[in-house]
């Protein structure tokens, strides 16, 4: 029941970081990664809570993929710490662009090994 809903509320925290296309500074890039990590974690945890009470595939898949995005979340955020902190950091959208590339590899593979079962019953 509440599986697509958890669904919806981790593409549009996945989707966030491409505000960061529009953000000038490092500093605002950091800030923003700081909001979403503060927004996964009561996300992540009211999934555990759910697949505590609702044990089922649907609602251990949703809490995997969610960990993918929360991963990716503080993948960028290491990222755009590194960009705030040090000063000679190549600083440009192709930067974010790369970022959001790899991201959307690893969600994408995610997708898949969720979606498939290779291991035979």
């Amino acid at each position: 029941m509440l599986v697509p809903l958890f669904y919806v509320l981790n593409g549009l925290l996945a989707l966030s970081g491409l505000v960061a296309l529009w953000l000038r500074s490092s500093e605002q890039r950091f800030s923003l990664s700081l909001i979403q990590v503060i927004a996964g974690l009561p996300l992540l945890s009211g999934e555990y809570l759910y697949c505590a009470y609702h044990l089922e595939a649907r609602a251990a898949r949703v809490v995997l993929f969610s960990e993918v995005v929360f991963a990716l979340t503080w993948l960028a955020m290491a990222l755009r710490l590194r960009g705030a902190t040090l000063a000679g950091v190549w600083k440009s959208r192709i930067s974010i662009l790369v970022e959001i590339g790899v991201g959307m590899v690893v969600t994408a593979g995610a997708a898949f090994f969720q979606g498939y079962r290779l291991v035979p019953r």
